[in-house]
């Protein structure tokens, strides 16, 4: 069986978005990029399709480099049932009215969606739940000791607060350092950081 940019459909609650697959060839899926250099954002991709198909092989083409690449990469996600998920809200707080929303719709998303996504993918519902990319981005001064020293970019859900999705896998204490050091030099008062590793996700709140 041969399908073409495959429609492939998500949906929690209200909210719907489609994906488009390149190139599935007897349950074997192709993504096509034109780039100069793949990336790792391009097999976090092409790893989340693979999840959502339940399939155990991806391959990457790139032909946007000098020459043509090809990635092949093999996943377990045949074997897993990846709708066997954990959320842990125990170091989640309500610092607005609109908190328990986000909390709630990326607690729905990951149970209906299953683990091992993109952390864009989990990004979706919340965006749309804020009015869309283009209502919730913020490009906020980064200013330490009186002086800016750049731009940071941020999805406000309410004033002054932000989310943050990440997939990573360790180093959280090192990540939720960061984060709080980010937080004392912008105009915001609070992150909820929500971070997917596999099947567990895990929301925490820093607070000014």
């Amino acid at each position: 069986e041969v399908f073409t940019q495959l429609p492939l459909r998500l949906t929690v609650g209200s909210f719907t978005t489609t994906l488009r697959l390149d190139l599935v060839v007897n349950r074997m899926l192709y993504e096509v990029k034109a780039v100069e250099q793949l990336a790792p954002i391009h097999a976090a991709q092409v790893t989340s399709y693979a999840a959502l198909l339940a399939i155990s092989r991806v391959k990457l083409l790139n032909f946007g480099a000098d020459s043509a690449q090809g990635k092949l990469i093999g996943c377990p996600f045949a074997n897993i049932d990846r709708s066997v998920v954990t959320v842990d809200r125990s170091r989640w707080k309500a610092v607005s009215a609109r908190c328990p929303l986000i909390a709630d719709l990326a607690e729905a998303t990951m149970r209906e969606w299953g683990g091992f996504l993109e952390a864009r993918l989990y990004e979706r519902p919340l965006l749309w739940l804020c009015g869309g990319k283009e209502r919730c981005e913020r490009k906020l001064p980064v200013v330490r000791d009186g002086i800016q020293l750049g731009q940071q970019r941020a999805w406000l859900y309410a004033p002054e607060c932000a989310f943050v999705v990440t997939t990573l896998g360790g180093r959280l204490q090192h990540q939720e350092m960061h984060l709080r050091r980010l937080l004392n030099a912008l105009p915001l008062r609070a992150w909820q950081w929500i971070n997917v590793c596999h099947q567990r996700m895990r929301m925490i709140t820093i607070i000014k």
